[in-house]
C-alpha cells in the first residue's frame, strides 16, 4: 500500500511512501503544522525530536517544518509490507482481510504499542490519540515465519500534550473516578487497538463484534481492563496492559474445530402436549453426517437437548444416542409454560461456554406451536432482545442454525425465522443434505479457543 488515507481531524491526513522508499510523506492539517513549526525556536522541542527518532515505529518529522509546509517527511519504519489504520479493523474477517493477520498478532502489537507510548511518556509527550493514529502491518514476505508477529506504527504526535520538563506533570484527576487523563488516554488508544473498539464503546461498556466473536472467556480480562477506570498511575497502567496482552496473546489458540455439537432446541411453553419426531430426525442425521465428515479425523461430536418441561433443562444426550421424547427427564410437578426468552438465554449460554474451547456449535431449532395455537408463548421485549442477540451471532458466524417443524413436513409458520435468517425452515427431504453442507462449512472454518496450557488472560 503506498498511501494511507486518516481520518483524524487536526492531525495526519495521509501518508505516502516515497517511491525511494527511504522515507514517508506525511500530509498534515494546517493547525499541526504550524504547531510543529513553533519547534524551532525551541531548543528543548528540537533537542525532544532526536530522542524520539531513537523510538523505534513512530512518524517524527526529520526536522521540524515551515509554517507554510503541507507535508513533512519521516523515516520508513523498519520492515516492508502493506500498512493499514487501527480503525479499519472490526472483526475477525477484517483481520484477515489485512495480510491474514491473527488476533494473537494483534495484541502482541498492541502490547508493543504500550512501550513506546510508556518512552513518550517518559520525555513529556501524552495525548488523545486515536485508533486511526495507529497504523499496524502483518509482514508476509516469501520465506517469512507464519508466526512473525505483526507491527506498528503510531503515525503522528502533533495533537499530543508536549512538557518541556518531563517531570512536572500537573493534571488534576477526573472528579468522579479519580482516574489520571493521561491513564484514561492510554486506556482508549490501546484498548481501542486490542478489542478493535472506538472511545464510545469503551466508555458505554458495549461488546465489540471481535469480542462476541471470540467469545467472553477468549478476550480474558481484557474487556475489564480497557473498559474498567484505573486507578494506576500512567506508567503502571501500561505495565498492567502490555503484561495482559502478552498473557492473552499466549493463551489463545487458533485452529480448526476440536468438536462438533448439535443443540437441538424446542421453542414453545411445554414440549409434553405433542409428538416431536423431528427430535429423533435431525440428531439421527447428525451422527450420520457427522461420522461421514469427521472420520479419523479426531474431531468429537456430541448433542445437546434444550427444551421446556415445567422450567428449561439441558440434556447431554449420550454419544451416538438418539433420545426420543418419552426418554427426558420428567419432572413430577404440574404444567408450567416455560417463557421463550428462557430458553434462548440458556441457549445463548451454552453457546459462551463453549467458544473457547474449539466447539463449531449448529443450533437445530424445533418448533412445537402451530399457526394460531392458542398455547403459542407471547414475546415479550426481553424474547425479541434475545432473538436478536441470536442471530447477529449466527450472522458473526459464531454458529449456525436451521429451523424446522416438530414433524419436519409442514412448513413453518411462526415468530422465530430470525433466529435463522433467511434460510427458513427444513424439511424431511431435505435434511440430511442441508446437515452435511452446514457441518462441512463449520469444520472447515478456523476458530480460536484458549489453550488448555498456555497462561489465562
Amino acid at each position: 500500500m503506498n498511501c494511507i488515507e486518516l481520518d483524524g481531524h487536526e492531525g495526519t491526513l495521509r501518508c505516502v511512501l516515497q517511491p525511494n522508499k527511504t522515507n514517508w510523506r506525511v500530509e498534515c492539517a494546517p493547525v499541526s503544522m504550524e504547531r510543529m513549526a513553533e519547534w524551532s525556536g525551541d531548543l528543548v522541542l528540537k533537542g525532544l525530536l532526536m530522542a524520539l527518532r531513537g523510538i523505534p515505529n513512530i512518524l517524527v518529522p526529520q526536522r521540524p517544518p515551515k509554517a507554510d509546509a503541507e507535508y513533512y517527511l519521516a523515516r520508513l519504519p523498519a520492515g516492508v509490507g502493506a500498512w493499514f489504520g487501527a480503525n479499519e479493523l472490526n472483526d475477525l474477517q477484517s483481520l484477515e482481510a489485512h495480510g491474514g493477520m491473527t488476533v494473537m498478532e494483534l495484541w502482541n502489537s498492541a502490547a508493543d504499542l504500550c512501550q513506546t507510548l510508556a518512552r513518550l511518556y517518559s520525555l513529556g509527550i501524552w495525548g488523545y490519540a486515536g485508533r486511526d493514529r495507529v497504523l499496524l502491518r502483518k509482514g508476509r514476505e516469501e520465506g517469512t515465519p507464519e508466526k512473525e508477529r505483526a507491527d506498528y506504527c503510531l503515525t503522528d504526535i502533533t495533537d499530543c500534550q508536549i512538557y518541556q520538563y518531563p517531570q512536572a506533570f500537573s493534571v488534576p484527576p477526573h472528579p468522579e473516578t479519580g482516574e489520571d487523563p493521561v491513564t484514561l488516554a492510554m486506556r482508549l488508544l490501546i484498548g481501542g487497538v486490542a478489542l478493535c473498539a472506538d472511545g464510545g464503546q469503551l466508555l458505554g461498556g458495549q461488546e465489540t463484534t471481535l469480542e462476541l466473536q471470540l467469545g467472553v472467556r477468549c478476550a480474558g480480562r481484557l474487556s475489564g481492563l480497557f473498559r474498567t477506570p484505573s486507578s494506576l498511575p500512567p506508567q503502571g497502567f501500561l505495565a498492567c496492559a502490555q503484561d495482559g496482552l502478552r498473557r492473552a496473546a499466549k493463551a489463545i489458540q487458533r485452529g480448526k474445530p476440536q468438536k462438533l455439537r448439535l443443540y437441538l432446541v424446542l421453542l414453545g411453553p411445554d414440549c409434553r402436549r405433542a409428538a416431536v419426531p423431528a427430535l429423533s430426525c435431525v440428531a439421527r442425521s447428525f451422527y450420520h453426517c457427522a461420522w461421514d465428515l469427521t472420520a479419523g479425523k479426531g474431531v468429537q461430536a456430541d448433542i445437546t437437548c434444550v427444551y421446556p418441561w415445567d422450567r428449561v433443562q439441558v440434556c447431554q444426550f449420550k454419544k451416538n444416542c438418539v433420545y426420543g421424547l418419552s426418554a427426558l427427564k420428567q419432572e413430577l410437578s404440574g404444567k408450567r409454560p416455560v417463557p421463550l426468552g428462557g430458553l434462548l438465554d440458556c441457549l445463548n449460554r451454552e453457546l459462551e461456554r463453549e467458544l473457547p474451547r474449539g466447539t463449531a456449535p449448529l443450533v437445530c431449532y424445533i418448533t412445537l406451536t402451530n399457526p394460531g395455537d392458542i398455547h403459542a408463548p407471547a414475546q415479550t421485549c426481553m424474547d425479541y432482545v434475545l432473538v436478536e442477540e441470536l442471530a447477529r451471532k449466527r450472522e458473526l458466524g459464531i454458529f449456525d442454525a436451521f429451523l424446522c417443524d416438530a414433524d419436519l413436513r409442514q412448513q413453518v409458520d411462526s415468530p422465530y425465522e430470525r433466529l435463522v435468517g433467511k434460510d427458513g425452515y427444513t424439511s424431511l427431504e431435505g435434511l440430511d443434505d442441508l446437515m452435511y453442507r452446514t457441518l462441512a462449512g463449520l469444520l472447515e472454518k478456523r476458530r480460536y479457543f484458549r489453550s488448555a496450557v498456555s497462561p489465562v488472560a
